[in-house]
Order: C-alpha cells, then sequence, then structure tokens
C-alpha cells in the first residue's frame, strides 16, 4: 500500500522548480558564453541580511536604552533565568 497522499503529490508538483533560466549562447574561440537574464536574488539576499543586522542592533538598543533618563541596571535583568534565555533566543 503507497502512503502518498493525493495533497502531498500535489505539493511537490507545485514546489518542485520550473525550468530553468535560459540564457543567449554567445560562441567564442573553443568555448560558448551564455549571457543570462539579470536575477535580483543575490541584491535580495544581502538586503535581508543588512535588514537583519538592522533590526538586532534595534532591538538591543531597545532592551538597554534608557526609558524617561532611567536605565534597569543589567545585573537586575540577567539575574532572571527567563530574560537570559529571551534574550539568548532574541539575539
Amino acid at each position: 500500500m503507497d502512503n502518498t497522499s493525493p495533497s502531498a503529490l500535489c505539493w511537490s508538483v507545485k514546489g518542485s522548480p520550473g525550468s530553468p533560466a535560459s540564457g543567449t549562447a554567445i560562441p567564442g574561440k573553443g568555448v560558448v558564453i551564455c549571457k543570462y537574464p539579470y536575477d535580483p536574488t543575490v541584491v535580495l539576499g544581502y538586503l535581508s541580511v543588512g535588514f537583519l543586522v538592522a533590526s538586532t542592533v534595534a532591538g538591543y538598543f531597545s532592551l538597554f536604552y534608557p526609558y524617561q533618563g532611567k536605565s534597569i541596571p543589567q545585573s537586575a535583568m540577567f539575574r532572571s533565568t527567563s530574560f537570559v534565555v529571551f534574550f539568548n533566543i532574541a539575539v
């Protein structure tokens, strides 16, 4: 008996990548160079890493920035085990 459900088959077909990007072949002396269309994936990857760093810095400052001129000592915050766990997961 096959355990593959119809929905799993549909999701695998939907998730499978399409045909690879076709490029323009430029023949040279003994080599063929393919020129592919512009792909913004690399730029979007760098942007996502940049936003990750920015949000990490903003989160760090939001935890330790003084509120109305009063700051909580770090030793008091890190005394709580639940805060230490939260801080390590968040950062």
